[in-house]
């Protein structure tokens, strides 16, 4: 406007910087919604019948290293990639300082400050490893070949000027490190571990009766492995306390239930919980008993169904088995999953830590299932969970989960031939998305307060410092609470596409305010985009990746993430944008 051309440029700059600073908090909300979209896609599951264990089998949708190098990779990395993307269109297909210089600096800052941050962010007694190593040394490696391949074509090859090969290949090598990432998480590139696994830990679980003591350390990092090969995804912005608060939604039973009853001693002169063995799921191909220092943890059965009801059904009675073997007290995590059931709706959801104490062997629960709108609805399907077991027991891999958890798959009976719109529209979710909305924009205008975690002091209450910087995100926070739909819609997809665009929509204004700021202060683009774009960009994945750190029993989270957002900056922000540019003066004829 005319009063803001006629203010001097230090206050215009003093008054650009501090929209700047807001915007990136702008930036950080919208990403947050972003990342919850990205969480809820990834975290997707289909069973399919494998014939040789002649079962149905759970297997996520996305594997874990494949999402991690490209939907959250995206999802941490899109308001740097957008920069670079609108920059380039923008400015007549040329190449700006902005973009680029963007990127190189968010490097740098992960790279240096990040991992700095979380070193520090470490007890003084804890230690970190990576866990992924074969897949660490892939993004390293890339990590370096990239900013390398950069040098190359772009000072040497063909100074100032891309051709298409050339960026035809910088934008390839974004698939090949996914790839090789995927075969280095699948154990095909075990070379590039550089480290020698004991032959006991080659070995695996299954192991003998006779078993001595001494396993059971190994056996316990073994497990501690397992568990984070199966997690959904490593991302560090993945908090689960964030990603239920955004969606206004806690689980409604959320309890400790420290079970002391169906006890079964050990001198009853009979296995009470044979039943679940008989069928060879507590037996290997080999004949022998699977065996763990205090028991595995198994369902009676992998599957079950049960008919729906239009009035209010009776709970449904479940019982959790401890084989072979019963001694010492063990716990573990319990929590629903709908498949395509909703809870609230289908179900009552349930999350709890179940412990038994030494001797035993059995546990009964009940889950609540709610009454069907409708007897047309197709069948409904959902999961019970047991994960994260602790105390030396560990989870039977002969069921539906493996190792690392057990799944018990409960299918609702309601119509065989359900009409052909409740294919595409389910109403049960819609309704539950709308519910979970309402919440997200009530939760929107509180302040967060942190949750106490288990064995640790209870939290501080906010600090006015937490009140100044809340009331300072409000607009943004009440603003995407109310544009950005529930994850549950479309699974996930909806959300992610609207979240992106409105990334691009604060993108562009960071782009363009931190233009107008260089030029009132006299600071060069490239000098700006290095320094202040690139530390706002940076700064949520900083504190996600401090407390990952702190919290986690990995490094993976952490660090890995880093080196792979680094190379995929280049493969994406600088790759996409140079191949539009190239292909765009290829065709057009270039002018100089």
């Amino acid at each position: 406007t005319q009063a803001e051309t006629e203010l001097p440029k230090n206050a215009r700059a003093v008054i650009y910087i501090i929209f700047l600073l807001w915007m990136f908090m702008g930036v950080g909300t919208v990403s947050d919604c972003f990342m919850n979209a990205v969480e809820k896609i990834i975290s997707q599951k289909r069973r399919v019948y494998n014939a040789e264990k002649r079962r149905w089998v759970t297997y996520l949708v996305w594997n874990s290293t494949v999402a991690d190098l490209s939907l959250l990779a995206l999802g941490s990395s899109a308001p740097e990639i957008l920069l670079s993307v609108l920059e380039i269109f923008s400015s007549g297909f040329y190449s700006g300082a902005l973009g680029p210089s963007t990127i190189v600096g968010s490097a740098a800052f992960n790279l240096l400050i990040i991992t700095s941050v979380c070193v520090c962010a470490i007890p003084c007694s804890g230690v970190r490893r990576i866990a992924h190593v074969s897949v660490y040394h892939v993004t390293v490696l890339f990590g370096i070949f990239a900013y390398v391949w950069l040098l190359i074509i772009v000072q040497y090859i063909s100074p100032d000027v891309i051709e298409v090969w050339e960026a035809v290949i910088t934008f390839l090598m974004f698939p090949l490190l996914v790839t090789l990432s995927w075969l280095a998480n699948k154990g095909k590139l075990n070379f590039l571990s550089l480290e020698r696994k004991p032959a006991e830990e080659k070995e695996g679980l299954l192991a003998g009766p006779a078993e001595g003591q001494g396993k059971v350390a190994m056996l316990t990092r073994a497990i501690s492995e397992i568990h984070q090969n199966l997690r959904h995804s490593q991302h560090p912005r993945l908090s689960t306390n964030k990603r239920c608060s955004m969606m206004g939604h806690k689980p409604r039973n959320s309890k400790t239930v420290p079970d002391r009853l169906s006890q079964i001693g050990e001198d009853d002169g009979e296995d009470k919980a044979s039943p679940a063995g008989s069928n060879g799921k507590d037996i290997t191909s080999e004949g022998k008993p699977v065996s763990a220092p205090n028991g595995i943890i198994t369902w009676r059965s992998d599957s079950i169904e049960v008919p729906g009801s239009d009035t209010q059904p009776e709970p449904i009675e479940l019982e959790i088995l401890r084989m072979n073997g019963s001694s010492g007290k063990i716990s573990f995590s319990l929590k629903t999953e709908g498949l395509s059931a909703v809870p609230g709706v289908d179900f009552e959801e349930i999350e709890m830590k179940i412990e038994f104490e030494d001797g035993q062997t059995s546990h009964m629960i009940s889950l609540q299932l709610l009454p069907q709108r409708t007897s047309s609805e197709p069948n409904d399907v959902l999961q019970l969970v047991l994960s994260e077991a602790d105390g030396g027991a560990f989870f039977n891999p002969n069921d539906d989960g493996g190792k690392g958890c057990s799944c018990l798959t409960i299918t609702i009976l309601n119509s065989s031939n359900p009409p052909l719109s409740s294919k595409f529209i389910d109403s049960d979710n819609l309704k539950y998305g709308l519910e979970i909305w309402k919440e997200t924009i009530k939760n929107s205008i509180k302040l967060e307060e942190p949750e106490e975690e288990d064995g640790e002091e209870p939290p501080r209450g906010p600090s006015p410092c937490d009140y100044i910087i809340h009331v300072i995100g409000l607009p943004f926070k009440v603003f995407f609470a109310v544009v950005c739909p529930p994850p549950v819609w479309a699974g996930g997809w909806m959300l992610f596409v609207v979240a992106l665009t409105w990334v691009a929509v604060v993108t562009a204004l960071i782009g363009d305010l931190a233009s107008l700021f260089g030029c009132c202060a006299g600071i060069d683009d490239a000098i700006t985009a290095i320094t202040i774009v690139a530390l706002g960009t940076s700064l949520p994945d900083t504190f996600a990746s401090m407390a990952s750190a702190a919290k986690d029993d990995t490094a993976d989270s952490s660090i890995v993430n880093v080196t792979g957002s680094n190379s995929v900056n280049v493969f994406l922000g600088i790759g996409i944008p140079w191949l539009c540019a190239t292909i765009f003066w290829g065709s057009a004829g270039a002018t100089d």
